[in-house]
């Protein structure tokens, strides 16, 4: 070979390296070459945290990686900025689907995936079942069997299994309304003859029948005295241990730490100290009250008022109209004009609010940023947190378990439902009537066509 030759060669092997040398170290350290738009681009990466373990994550149909038996996320790197399909898969669980997009330098997070199987099981808890109710410390479920002549009622210890019975007789009974003392001790129970309250701590269970009419509104548990209740008759705030007038002119009220916060018809909010000794209260709005709000709210005479707090925030409901108290500016201003209850999160960052076709969730840190999750034609029932990450609720027949991530699409399953019933699992045709999600075990418990059903655990 001719020394022109050769050094032909080496001048085009050196130019190579020279081209191709940098092109390789910039794509070691995550660069690309965009050749639609004719420059050099950064990637990003994908990282998805899903439980249970042993999961198949697959982007782009191409790229796909398992989760093990140690560890339950996978990280993807190099991808190109820009859209990407995530599909993660499990044998027996529903496919949980993403579209995502991966900006440059930036690992895109999706941390909390959980896979729901695709038949729950559920056993038969009790039948002859018309109506039930879980104590605040998810400990204690209250079954009641309504017939013509009394209501049939059996408590049950969700921890022990330890059952207890009690019949209040009542022709042509019905249950209104229902609440639980913050001790989860007293059960308040309103039907068509008045109000009765149940102490659950005591073996021996009794109904006492409580002197106050089923015409009267608002009626709270004290958190520090579950033996007191308060209650508003003709505008005015009663105390059933004494049934003496505390207060004047209350459009609704509440209690929080140890203090009544009652809206006045001047429409402003007070916070006034339970008393001690009952035979001291105020019988003037204001008189001994702190004044919350610096302007006032206007208030209409025919409508319903609820005090709710939550996470530190105060609101009051109008109706179905939600208002927010601004801290700093000590007014109230209109959160959301339809609401039937807002929920939070159980690990404090979040609050969910729906109405009967809506459900909307907002971050604590940014509670004025409502963000829709979905909308339904049928009408949608009570909403519960199954995690931090999940809700589950019945809208029309259907119950539903959703994620509230919003980016892109929105993961959410129809529950499948297969009861234990003479053993072999068979499904269940009949619609859910009410549903109540537990947080302690876990479970979800339904009631339908006179049957209380449980389900096996919700979540790994």
């Amino acid at each position: 070979m001719k020394k022109s030759t050769r050094l032909i060669i080496i001048i085009i092997c050196a130019i190579l390296f020279l081209i191709i040398a940098p092109y390789i170290v910039l794509y070691s350290l995550g660069y690309r070459v965009d050749l639609a738009n004719g420059k050099i681009i950064e990637t990003g990466g994908i990282y998805v945290r899903v439980f249970p373990q042993g999961a198949d994550v697959t982007i782009n149909s191409k790229i796909k990686n398992k989760t093990g038996i140690f560890s339950n996320s996978v990280f993807v790197q190099n991808l190109l900025p820009k859209q990407h399909n995530v599909l993660i898969e499990k044998e027996g669980y529903h496919n949980y689907q993403k579209n995502l997009l991966v900006k440059e330098q930036v690992v895109t997070k999706l941390e909390n995936v959980t896979l729901f199987k695709k038949e729950i099981l559920f056993d038969l808890l009790k039948n002859n079942a018309d109506y039930f109710s879980i104590s605040p410390n998810n400990n204690i479920l209250i079954k009641a069997d309504i017939t013509s002549k009394e209501i049939n009622f059996e408590t049950i210890n969700l921890g022990n299994s330890q059952k207890n019975e009690i019949v209040l007789s009542i022709k042509n009974g019905k249950i209104l309304d229902s609440k639980w003392s913050n001790d989860s001790n007293s059960y308040l129970l309103k039907t068509n003859d008045g109000y009765f309250i149940l102490n659950t701590s005591n073996s021996k269970l009794q109904f006492t029948k409580l002197p106050i009419s089923t015409d009267i509104k608002e009626v709270y548990f004290d958190p520090e005295n579950s033996n007191q209740l308060l209650f508003i008759k003709n505008k005015n705030l009663y105390s059933t241990l004494n049934n003496k007038e505390m207060l004047k002119d209350v459009a609704g009220f509440s209690i929080k730490d140890q203090k009544i916060v009652w809206l006045s018809y001047d429409g402003f909010l007070y916070s006034y100290d339970i008393p001690n000794n009952l035979d001291h209260i105020t019988k003037k709005t204001g008189q001994e009250g702190d004044k919350i709000n610096q302007e006032e709210l206007l208030i209409k005479k025919n409508s319903n008022y609820k005090i709710i707090f939550v996470l530190g925030m105060t609101f009051v409901q109008e109706d179905e109209s939600l208002f927010i108290l601004n801290e700093k500016l000590k007014t109230f201003e209109k959160f959301y004009s339809s609401v039937n209850d807002l929920k939070a999160s159980p690990d404090g960052q979040k609050i969910i609010l729906y109405n009967q076709h809506e459900i909307l969730y907002s971050l604590v840190n940014s509670v004025s940023q409502k963000i829709l999750l979905d909308k339904f034609d049928t009408s949608i029932g009570d909403v519960y947190w199954l995690n931090n990450d999940y809700l589950i609720f019945k809208s029309g027949d259907e119950i539903i378990i959703s994620e509230i991530d919003t980016r892109g699409n929105i993961n959410n399953i129809n529950l499948p439902i297969l009861s234990l019933i003479d053993i072999e699992p068979k499904k269940l045709k009949s619609i859910p009537e009410k549903i109540i999600f537990n947080q302690q075990d876990k479970k979800l418990y339904i009631l339908t066509e006179g049957n209380l059903f449980v389900s096996e655990k919700l979540l790994p």
